[in-house]
């Protein structure tokens, strides 16, 4: 997977967060790869969850050069290695790998059977509290009157607005 956004990990991974038991990619190119994780949900860095899953990751590639050179070229196939491979022996790899062309993949990343969320929604109301009482003026007020609107929610009092729902299609 290439990604053209310049600034890539800088929020981590959170266990929460995980849609699939792992990230079905075979290897992340990157312009920058953040090694700190800033986000206060995070329990991990993106690079510890990549490594943990075994997906290696490069960066430092002019990766918008890369996707424009894809978009004249087309589907590639390709190998990201990080472990000082010679460049002869990746290539010829590389051209081992079957193409794209005719490949059904969606089955690979897809559930197999239909499931529902039962875990509720992340727990904002005591973080938020915190927030209000420790800033002054109107900003503490709104973040106090939000706090209050998630905690009536939490505890059963007011009706959701919406029912969601999400066709997991590789989601």
């Amino acid at each position: 997977m290439c990604l053209t956004y310049p600034h890539i990990g800088n929020v981590g991974a959170n266990h929460d967060d995980e849609e699939s038991p792992r990230p079905y990619i075979e290897a992340l190119i990157v312009r920058e790869f953040s090694a700190l994780a800033s986000n206060w949900r995070s329990s991990e860095s993106a690079q510890q969850y990549l490594e943990r899953h075994g997906v290696p990751v490069i960066w430092d590639i002019d990766t918008r050069a890369l996707v424009r050179h894809l978009r004249v070229a087309g589907a590639m196939r390709g190998m990201v290695a990080t472990d000082g491979t010679p460049a002869e022996k990746l290539i010829a790899e590389a051209k081992a790998l079957p193409t794209m062309a005719g490949q059904e993949l969606a089955s690979r990343v897809s559930v197999a059977k239909k499931y529902a969320w039962t875990g509720g929604s992340i727990e904002l109301v005591e973080p938020i509290a915190v927030a209000a009482k420790s800033t002054a003026g109107s900003a503490g007020s709104v973040r106090k009157s939000l706090a209050g609107t998630v905690a009536k929610r939490a505890n059963g009092e007011g009706r959701p607005r919406h029912h969601v729902v999400a066709y997991d299609f590789g989601i």
